[in-house]
């Protein structure tokens, strides 16, 4: 169907429904923006800050696993505090490798990956070296030095390692929140864009529905109120009504077909009334003959009228000398 053979409601109710889904595209392009944004963050917080906390934490047991070490060396002559921080020692290291097999799953980068695996090679290599100095710091008669010069420089390999893997883990969480910031003020901007958009449009939207009231209802409306007032003038002339079909263009039919039947009712009177005219003219002419005649024969009836009196003085005249002829014979 076309717009044209549309009611009005119906045209009405496609330019708000237009209206609203350039809004609803709008708001629906930001709302959806910013859950994406905030499904970035979330990652970033769930998976890349905790990967980098747990890289943390796995620094700092790690020192704290030397630092058991050297607790070892230095108050280990006493089988208790040998077993004490030996068995401390051997806690974190436990604790470092639960963590480090743990956190290699969730890592995205493979370099970090590769980095913190060759940690915990390292890192297993470093126990096995403690193992052995701990060892030679039994034999030595309880010597630090011993102990110590068995290890020396064992823990510089994985502390290595294990900084460049929070290295990269921490530079991975920068490039993911530069790149979520970024992400946001794009879709800021965009959203800002397509409100802007979507205003202009709306702006436009509403010149349009004031042209098309103009055009469909108020210069429709015009045209049917002259012609009902030309018809109560009594001007049933052709119409101009010009409409675009629905509810009003209705109403102009209707008005187009009571001028025409109006128009014939005047048209069937003005018949009659010709006709009427012509009827009381014959009318007329028959009246003035009768006239005429009633006339002749009026003087007609005069003339005898006149005639039979002078008959009736003829008559009593004779009348009057036979009287005087009877008289006279009487005298005689």
């Amino acid at each position: 169907m076309s717009i044209k053979g549309q009611s009005l409601s119906s045209r009405l109710l496609l330019l708000a429904l237009v209206g609203t889904l350039l809004m609803g595209s709008a708001a629906a392009y930001g709302v959806i923006s910013l859950l994406n944004v905030l499904e970035i963050y979330d990652y970033a917080l769930d998976r890349q800050v905790s990967n980098e906390r747990q890289m943390l934490i796995m620094q700092s047991d790690f020192k704290k696993q030397v630092q058991e070490w050297k607790n070892v060396l230095l108050r280990g002559s006493d089988a208790k505090n040998l077993k004490k921080y030996w068995g401390k020692f051997e806690a974190k290291e436990a604790s470092i490798k639960v963590q480090g097999e743990k956190l290699m799953p969730r890592l995205e980068d493979d370099a970090a990956k590769q980095i913190l695996r060759s940690f915990l090679t390292s890192h297993e290599q470093m126990g096995a070296a403690y193992r052995t100095g701990l060892e030679q710091f039994k034999q030595s008669g309880f010597d630090p030095k011993a102990g110590d010069k068995a290890v020396k420089g064992i823990d510089r390999e994985p502390t290595k390692k294990l900084a460049e893997a929070a290295e990269h883990i921490s530079k991975r969480l920068y490039e993911s929140t530069n790149h979520l910031r970024d992400q946001s003020s794009d879709a800021l901007y965009v959203s800002l864009l397509i409100a802007l958009i979507a205003l202009i449009a709306l702006v436009a939207m509403v010149g349009f529905t004031v042209w098309m009231l103009k055009r469909v209802i108020i210069n429709p409306t015009k045209d049917i109120s002259v012609s009902l007032k030309r018809f109560a003038d009594g001007d049933f002339s052709d119409l101009d009504i010009k409409h675009h079909g629905g509810e009003l263009g209705e109403v102009a039919e209707s008005a187009i077909q009571v001028k025409e039947h109006l128009g014939g009712i005047i048209r069937e009177v003005r018949g009659s009334a010709h006709e009427l005219t012509q009827a009381a003219g014959r009318l007329s002419v028959a009246t003035r003959s009768t006239q005429g005649d009633l006339g002749r024969q009026q003087g007609e009836i005069q003339q005898v009228a006149t005639a039979m009196d002078q008959m009736s003085a003829v008559v009593s005249q004779v009348s009057s000398n036979a009287q005087a002829a009877v008289e006279a014979a009487r005298s005689a």
